[in-house]
């Protein structure tokens, strides 16, 4: 009996503990170096750094919920912490897809996609209702993936040109604060 004592001496007891959704938004931008001497020949991967940016990124983490809970405080905290950096580990992949480099591409494909899933749904749908109605699907289905080609390359190319802007300008920066 005292050893059983002894055991939960360390414990707590939680009769409710709710930790709340959390919805963030990340975002990183690396900072332009100084030039000098060493690096001057590594504007290159001055560029390359720059396109590493993160934009954006959404992270949404799901409430924690517990009742009753008899645990030690380490122990607690150990399993809140695996409960967080499972959902972070698995939203991985969405932090790499906000990357300035691959937006573009993603939005690309993003907006194609929709326009795509769009031109066979749109007919189908119609074509349950009647032949009027598949029509009126097909075209607004042709419409809609027309709309996704155009915005798919616009908002490709402005993110493009955006990156290529931003790596111009921190260039330019570190060229006249050198002189």
């Amino acid at each position: 009996e005292k050893f059983i004592h002894s055991a939960n001496a360390c414990r707590i007891h939680v009769e409710h503990l709710h930790l709340h959704p959390i919805r963030l938004s990340l975002t990183f931008t690396q900072e332009w170096s100084r030039r000098n001497q060493e690096t001057e020949g590594f504007v290159f991967f001055q560029i390359i750094r720059g396109m590493a940016s993160i934009s954006e990124a959404p992270l949404t983490f799901t409430s924690f919920v517990v009742s009753h809970a008899f645990e030690s405080p380490t122990s607690l905290m150990g399993i809140i912490s695996a409960h967080y950096s499972s959902q972070l580990m698995s939203q991985l992949l969405s932090i790499i897809g906000s990357l300035a480099i691959l937006k573009a591409p993603a939005d690309f494909l993003t907006n194609i996609g929709s326009g795509v899933f769009s031109f066979f749904y749109e007919p189908i749908n119609g074509l349950v209702k009647g032949p009027e109605e598949f029509l009126q699907g097909l075209e607004h289905g042709t419409q809609n993936l027309a709309r996704g080609i155009f915005v798919g390359f616009v908002k490709g190319a402005a993110n493009v040109t955006d990156l290529v802007t931003h790596n111009l300008a921190g260039l330019t920066d570190d060229f006249f604060v050198d002189e």
